[in-house]
């Protein structure tokens, strides 16, 4: 899964992503990603009732 385009690598230093892809290993990062926009939930909670 990418998160971003694939291509060139920016930086291929040790212990990058790049640099593990470019020696055949697997790349592996732990994310979180949280799009929720909690600003918005009271309007919605208004729409569903």
């Amino acid at each position: 899964y990418w998160v971003g385009a694939a291509g060139a690598a920016q930086d291929a230093s040790e212990d990058t992503d790049f640099h593990a892809i470019q020696l055949n290993r697997v790349s592996v990062t732990p994310l979180q990603i949280d799009l929720t926009q909690y600003r918005q939930l009271v309007t919605v909670k208004q729409w569903l009732k």
